[in-house]
């Protein structure tokens, strides 16, 4: 079309395409190397686990380098303060610490510096990182692939391991429900259940499972949801995780608002803040945006999304949310980044 081609490069190569229908050409032998990796095995304990029974089961005094990736902020940070206590090097990640914390920190990773990383699953893709285990709550397969991609990823002759928890609240909730659709949550436990270890190059047939019936039951549940709101003339109501409103359906789905914030962090911060603050009080629209082209990457180095229903929404300055350097101790923590209030499971 419009003599023009189209090149996909994907690791988990999602059903986007229909290849009996659609002009698709695979440029590589997909079966010939998925039959040859061999540098990890995903191990899938499905029973629910509290916060304190992962760690009662996951640490020991062993060599390993370990990730924990965690589906929401609150449940990293919760299971990040579970360990402080234990005496090996160790370290947080999540967007709610400025990038330029985050970058520090992968970097010392890489460096071998940590023993134990409790992190979001901000890993999943575009970080090169490489851990001997990798303990993951359970998310949707394509996920859990990405994660799998944190583990042996330099092929050493020990294989990695990857394994998947169930991880619950104290109200025996899954954290997983809080951030995925439930609905892709069960696909992916009813094909982990099977059996309890998966070597590497089975994993490709069962992502084309895990697909194949994602697409038929999201779209027959989605649609039934639509017309029993429609024949019931359900506009809106009170939410529940078992009831749904015409007022739901979104072509596009939006992401909840968030406030940006500048978090002063360091005097270079500083800097780029009277900086920024002179840059604003130019007149002329066309000068100031090519002025602040100049700072934007330092500027943004310092600023983090934070939900707009934290119950200690930072502080306004001049129309811009910012974090005075003086104010870092009520705002943000060094180790964890933004002191949310209140329910923080909805980002990562």
């Amino acid at each position: 079309m419009l003599n023009s081609y189209i090149i996909i490069m994907t690791a988990t190569n999602p059903l986007i395409f229909d290849k009996k229908s659609d002009p698709i050409i695979s440029l590589t032998n997909e079966e010939k190397y998925q039959q040859k990796v061999d540098r990890i095995e995903i191990i899938s304990n499905l029973e629910s686990l509290t916060l304190p029974q992962l760690k009662e089961k996951t640490i020991s005094s062993t060599n390993e380098n370990i990730l924990f990736i965690f589906n929401t902020i609150k449940s990293a940070k919760e299971f990040f303060d579970l360990l402080s206590d234990l005496p090996v090097p160790k370290t947080y990640l999540s967007t709610h610490l400025i990038p330029k914390q985050r970058l520090k920190r992968i970097e010392e990773i890489k460096q071998n510096k940590y023993k134990i990383v409790v992190s979001t699953q901000l890993v999943e893709a575009g970080v090169d990182i490489d851990f001997d285990v990798v303990i993951r709550d359970i998310a949707p397969f394509d996920s859990i692939i990405q994660s799998a991609g944190r583990c042996n990823r330099n092929a050493q002759d020990k294989k990695g391991m990857v394994k998947i928890f169930r991880l619950v609240n104290e109200e025996e909730k899954l954290f997983a429900n809080r951030i995925y659709d439930p609905v892709l949550i069960d696909i992916t436990a009813k094909l982990l259940s099977t059996k309890n270890q998966y070597n590497e190059n089975e994993i490709y047939q069962l992502l084309d499972e895990f697909y194949k019936k994602a697409k038929d039951k999201m779209n027959q549940i989605d649609s039934e949801k639509i017309l029993e709101s429609v024949y019931k003339l359900k506009y809106d109501g009170e939410k529940n995780e078992d009831e749904s409103f015409i007022s739901d359906f979104q072509l596009i789905e939006t992401k909840y608002p968030e406030y940006d914030v500048f978090v002063e962090y360091d005097e270079d911060a500083k800097k780029i803040w009277q900086e920024f603050k002179r840059i604003k009080q130019n007149k002329n629209l066309f000068e100031r945006r090519k002025e602040f082209l100049q700072i934007r990457n330092d500027f943004y180095n310092y600023v983090i999304s934070v939900p707009i229903f934290t119950k200690n929404p930072p502080p306004v300055e001049d129309h811009t949310f910012y974090i005075e350097n003086s104010q870092l101790e009520f705002f943000y923590d060094e180790m964890t980044g933004y002191k949310m209030q209140g329910d923080s499971h909805w980002t990562f």
